[in-house]
C-alpha cells in the first residue's frame, strides 16, 4: 500500500471545562494536523492524489473553519482527542466516502496540540 500525507496548521483558543488545572483557562495553540491517505496510483499522473487536491479537501472540510477560531464554539469539551474524533468525521465525509475524490482512503490523522504532544487517529483494518 502507497500512502501521501500533508501537514497542516492553524491556530485557534480553547478551554477545558471538565479540567482542574491551568487548561480550564482560555488559551491557545498553533496546531498541526498530519493527514494521511492511501490510495491506487493513477498510471497517468504518477500520483495517488495532487497534493493541491488534498489541500483543498482539508481547506474545505475543517480547516477554513478551525483557523482563528475559538473551538470550544466547535466542541463541548476540546480536548485534543475530542478534536482530533470530530476532524475525522469531518474528513471521512470528503475523503473515502465523499464526493471530492471517492477512491482515495483516510488512513491517519494526527492532530498536534504542541511540538511534542498529539492525539493519533488510524483506521481500523
Amino acid at each position: 500500500m502507497i500512502t501521501i500525507c500533508k501537514k497542516f496548521h492553524f491556530d485557534a483558543a480553547h478551554r477545558l471545562p471538565n479540567y482542574e488545572g491551568q487548561c480550564a483557562n482560555l488559551h491557545g495553540h498553533r496546531w498541526e494536523v498530519e493527514v494521511e491517505i492511501a490510495g491506487e496510483i493513477d498510471s497517468k499522473t504518477g500520483m495517488i492524489v495532487d497534493f493541491g487536491i488534498l489541500k483543498s479537501m482539508v481547506k474545505e472540510t475543517f480547516l477554513d473553519e478551525f483557523d482563528h477560531s475559538y473551538l470550544n464554539n466547535h466542541s463541548l469539551n476540546p480536548t485534543v482527542e475530542n478534536l482530533l474524533r470530530l476532524i475525522v468525521a469531518y474528513l471521512r465525509t470528503t475523503i473515502g466516502i465523499g464526493e471530492m475524490v471517492p477512491f482515495l482512503r483516510l488512513v491517519r490523522v494526527r492532530l498536534y496540540e504542541s511540538p511534542d504532544a498529539y492525539a493519533e487517529w488510524r483506521v481500523d483494518e
